[in-house]
């Protein structure tokens, strides 16, 4: 993931992973600034609770 651009985010770097998913650090070239992205596990991605939380 790190290097992709997503809509107005530059993945920069992992910046950990657990049992919920993963959290990058990305810029935004939007708002201009860092910013952190977290992207749920594929399979919590189906529940409204996890996706809620």
């Amino acid at each position: 993931m790190t290097g992709r651009v997503l809509n107005q985010y530059e993945v920069q770097e992992t910046l950990g992973a657990g049992g919920m998913g993963t959290v990058y650090r990305a810029l935004d070239h939007t708002l201009k600034r860092t910013v952190a992205l977290k992207f749920l596990a594929p399979g919590l991605s189906r529940t409204p609770t996890a996706r809620a939380r």
